[in-house]
């Protein structure tokens, strides 16, 4: 090795030791020639220079187990008596739309219900792109008047 390679190892190693100094100031007591020590004597050192902080870390832990809960959170809606879910309040005398439906009656419930509105959907969209419609909201108007044409002439 040449001597000018020599020098600028020994100034890296320099260099490396004042950085290893300033990120660990409490590992380079005493002689900066000597090595730390192995991982137990580090400790060690840690806490001769800090003793509370296992104290401290012991009183705010303690104090975490023994305090309440959060709250739970609130938001800017009740709760609603028809669905059970937080939104915007409904209109006096109006019927949630996310209500559970159950009519025992005909034998029909809410999964009855998104069924047939989950086929009606498949089918309303098959026909749309077959064929070819251009307006999707003036076929949804006269779907919903059909349907309801239907249902209102509807008989057993």
């Amino acid at each position: 090795m040449n001597p000018e390679d020599e020098v600028y190892t020994a100034q890296l190693i320099e260099r490396m030791k004042q950085q290893n100094q300033m990120m660990n100031p409490m590992l380079n007591e005493g002689n900066p020639d000597q090595s730390p020590g192995n991982i137990g004597d580090i400790l060690n050192k840690g806490r001769q220079i800090n003793p509370n902080v296992n104290i401290n870390s012991q009183t705010i832990l303690s104090n975490i187990k023994n305090s309440a809960p959060p709250a739970p959170a609130v938001g800017a809606w009740e709760v609603c008596t028809q669905c059970g879910v937080m939104h915007p309040p409904i209109q006096v005398g109006k019927k949630c739309p996310n209500a559970k439906v159950e009519i025992k009656e005909a034998g029909v419930r809410d999964e009855d219900v998104n069924r047939f509105l989950s086929q009606l959907k498949n089918i309303t969209i098959s026909q749309i792109q077959s064929k070819g419609v251009k307006d999707g909201n003036k076929l949804f108007k006269m779907l919903t008047i059909e349907l309801t044409k239907f249902l209102e002439g509807y008989s057993e």
